[in-house]
């Protein structure tokens, strides 16, 4: 301070500007410090919101994650399944095939045996015919024997 008093009037205005920054500064570090605990608290308290809410989204990951397991779980199930299934109309589809094979080879038989059918009963016809035919001559000789 005396070394103040002795300095010319510029210096000595400047010195008394640093005093005063000096003081405001102590007085907005006193203002800081004193919205430093809310502010401190505001900070603590976001950070158990966020840490709160990250937990939450770890749960629902977890509960998404054991949901999607579960569904490809299904899903490879449900292939399998596909798989057995598309084997088994294979095997459907085969046997088919040889039912459709042996019903035409039937049906190949049975118009055959239809064609001989009706050329048996014709020949039947033909052969009852004859034989009436016959025993009409029979029972004539056997009438003019009579005679």
């Amino acid at each position: 301070l005396e070394n103040v008093a002795r300095a010319p009037p510029e210096t000595a205005k400047l010195y008394r500007q640093m005093e005063q920054y000096k003081n405001e500064a102590k007085m907005l570090r006193q203002q800081l410090d004193a919205q430093m605990p809310g502010k401190l608290f505001e900070l603590q308290s976001n950070m158990k919101m966020n840490t709160e809410e990250r937990d939450k989204l770890k749960e629902e990951v977890k509960t998404l994650q054991q949901i999607l397991s579960r569904q490809e779980r299904v899903i490879q199930a449900n292939k399998e399944q596909d798989s057995e299934h598309a084997q088994k109309v294979q095997v459907v589809y085969g046997d088919l095939q040889v039912a459709k094979a042996e019903t035409l080879r039937l049906k190949e038989k049975l118009e055959v045996a239809e064609k001989g059918l009706v050329s048996r009963q014709k020949i039947e016809e033909g052969l009852r015919t004859r034989a009436e035919k016959a025993e009409k001559r029979c029972k004539a000789i056997e009438g003019r024997l009579r005679e």
